[in-house]
């Protein structure tokens, strides 16, 4: 005797957090959403450091080794890498890290997007900084303005469940970008961004 067939086939359990593939990362958490941040290198003179474009090529494929100045004019390199912070404004002081959401992030200098998965979503904006770091190998160094000029904080609300993109920020060395690598002109002054 054969067995009947139903007439409709069983749909699978539908997932227990519906939300964008990216809100996953979170565990989804309806209490935290995700933050993104990308970056841009670029000289004083609008040329990219990193990453390089198809319109716009660059000699360098990270900022982990850029050509630097040190004392006497002796020539250097540096690491350029960068912390990424989001403050609640009510707590105060944003240098202080007791005020920071969520631990600073580190970001390494071989990369230009950063994904926070896990911020705890709030009615109030926050604030998100990048802060540039300079490593000569002794440990790193916030520089100087103008040495290295990165836009101030980005005031956000991040809302549970979404993503929440800060879109790209432009930074600047106090260098020419399109110079060849290791001139003069390519070289940033690591004494005057008291990193040296």
């Amino acid at each position: 005797m054969p067995v009947p067939t139903p007439r409709t086939a069983r749909r699978p359990p539908r997932p227990a957090c519906p939300w964008a593939a990216a809100v996953l990362l979170a565990g989804c958490q309806p209490d935290v959403g995700v933050v993104e941040i990308a970056w841009r290198v670029a000289g004083r003179d609008g040329a990219p450091f990193y990453p390089s474009g198809k319109l716009t090529p660059s000699a360098y494929d990270d900022t982990c080794d850029l050509p630097g100045t040190g004392p006497g004019g002796a020539e250097t390199s540096y690491r350029l890498f960068f912390a990424f912070e989001i403050c609640d404004p009510a707590c105060g002081d944003c240098t202080d890290p007791a005020c920071h959401v969520v631990p600073a992030a580190n970001l390494p200098c071989d990369t230009i997007r950063y994904t926070a998965p896990e911020v705890p979503a709030a009615d109030d904006p926050y604030l998100f900084s990048l802060r540039a770091r300079i490593d000569v190998g002794d440990g790193p160094c916030e520089p100087a303005a103008p040495c290295v000029s990165v836009p101030g904080p980005i005031e956000r609300k991040v809302r549970p469940g979404l993503v929440t993109d800060l879109q790209v920020v432009e930074v600047r060395l106090d260098a020419e970008g399109d110079a060849p690598p290791g001139s003069e002109a390519s070289r940033l002054d690591l004494v005057a961004c008291g990193c040296l």
